[in-house]
């Protein structure tokens, strides 16, 4: 049987696969996204345009955006992926600050990683729960659950069902991890977040219609987006590299080898190692004192205005607060979450060293040295590309088409489809040439 029958048929069989991956993750997304068209069973539907209040106040509205809109609609999925990704965050911090916790995560393999995310879940039940009994209780505030009746069992009510629907979207992150393309929970924030940009397009477009905006300022509007989009472009796939050597003992013997493996003998550090918590965490923080003063305080109290008037998207006191934030837990991320001394011990293990740096301490301290120079550089540039977006929304006050947080989780699954679509290449490339080489 010709040669060339093996090759087409093993290209195929990977081309199959991937193409039912594609299949299963966009049909997990058309449902989602359909779930997130539900309305709670406790809202008054006619009532449902004052949603938009809740929507676009406090930290609610960072859920609305990465839910796509589900918040403004009264939806069950109204929370969407966030309380898992919020659960996430909170028990990387544990994890790194316990040491219970953390000889759990190293010592138990697979079984220990198993309990880590079980305590993942059942956090996210619990923050779930949390802010689903704080949305039923805006609901009631604004009247979009009626007010006559048994308040607390329709609050009750729709905590539940948006708790059960959160851990259902959970569900779905997972079967896509485990049967689709790309990390399941980044992905379902991905179509949260693309659903949306067709109407921050079209708000563009209508107000140079209407003439709240300059054709110029549009124009402004879309240059700097694009500048914005080729920088986290180019800042997501940048790297520092840290070069590494093995003993020369062996060298003339392997010499090939060596030669051959030089340029992949480098310890990859990202430029922007903490990712998007810096500005999740920095906006959650600046955003939840004006949700609980929204949904439980007097809102004729002085101080109570002063904040949610001052500590909103666009205000020059949100702005300073939120990049002081972002620069310091991109510094703690960095500082505190990145486990140094598991890289010491790799190289030690393996009998590579960094040249000039002596093996043990001086390498651990040459590596935090490092990060912390990193930190800055990564945190100057979520500063950038977070800061955009809220002078955007100062100026002309509306949210700047995707916003940074939004551009960033865009990117990084773009990034990480990119990526597993070369894995599925370069597997059909070995399979082929192990046909090859069994045919001989």
């Amino acid at each position: 049987m010709p040669l060339g029958y093996f090759e087409l048929s093993v290209y195929m069989k990977n081309l199959d696969t991937l193409k039912k991956k594609i299949i299963f993750t966009l049909l997990v997304i058309v449902v989602y996204r359909l779930g997130s068209h539900i309305p709670l069973p406790t809202v008054d539907m006619a009532k449902l345009g004052e949603m938009a209040k809740i929507a676009k106040s406090g930290i609610f509205s960072m859920f609305n955006t990465f839910s796509g809109g589900a918040i403004s609609r009264a939806s069950i999925f109204a929370l969407g992926i966030a309380p898992y990704i919020t659960s996430s965050i909170i028990m990387q911090l544990l994890v790194a600050s316990y040491p219970t916790l953390k000889r759990i995560k190293k010592e138990g393999g697979e079984q220990g990683a198993a309990k880590i995310t079980q305590y993942t879940r059942y956090l996210t039940v619990f923050i779930a729960f949390f802010q689903g009994f704080s949305i039923a209780t805006g609901l009631v505030a604004i009247d979009v659950i009626p007010s006559s009746g048994d308040v607390f069992s329709a609050k009750l009510l729709t905590a539940f069902v948006i708790t059960v629907s959160t851990l259902i979207v959970m569900w779905m992150g997972d079967q896509i991890t485990s049967h689709g393309i790309g990390n399941g929970s980044s992905v379902i924030i991905f179509a949260g977040i693309v659903s949306e940009a067709p109407r921050d397009l079209a708000n563009v477009f209508t107000s140079i219609k209407t003439g709240s905006l300059t054709p110029m300022d549009g124009l402004g509007l879309f240059i700097m987006f694009g500048l914005t989009c080729l920088l986290v472009s180019f800042c997501e796939r940048s790297f520092r590299m840290i070069y590494i050597q093995y003993p020369r003992q062996n060298y003339h013997q392997f010499m090939a080898k060596q030669q051959q493996a030089q340029q992949n003998q480098f310890i990859p550090l990202k430029i922007n190692t903490a990712g998007v918590i810096p500005p999740i965490f920095a906006s959650a923080l600046l955003l939840l004192p004006t949700t609980i003063i929204s949904m439980f305080a007097d809102s004729t109290n002085e101080i109570a205005q002063m904040i949610v008037r001052n500590f909103n998207h666009g205000k020059p006191a949100f702005v300073i607060a939120d990049v002081i934030l972002i620069l310091f837990f991109s510094y703690f991320y960095n500082t505190s979450l990145f486990e140094t001394d598991d890289l010491v011990n790799g190289l030690r293990r393996n009998g590579a060293f960094i040249p000039g740096v002596r093996p043990g301490d001086q390498t651990s301290e040459y590596l935090k040295k490092t990060l912390k120079y990193l930190s800055f550089i990564g945190g100057g540039y979520l500063v950038v590309i977070c800061g955009i977006p809220e002078l955007m929304s100062s100026k002309y006050g509306y949210s700047f088409l995707l916003g940074g947080t939004g551009l960033l989780i865009v990117f990084s699954v773009i990034n990480d489809v990119v990526v597993q679509f070369q894995t599925h290449m370069m597997s059909s490339k070995y399979e082929k040439a192990m046909k090859k080489y069994n045919q001989r």
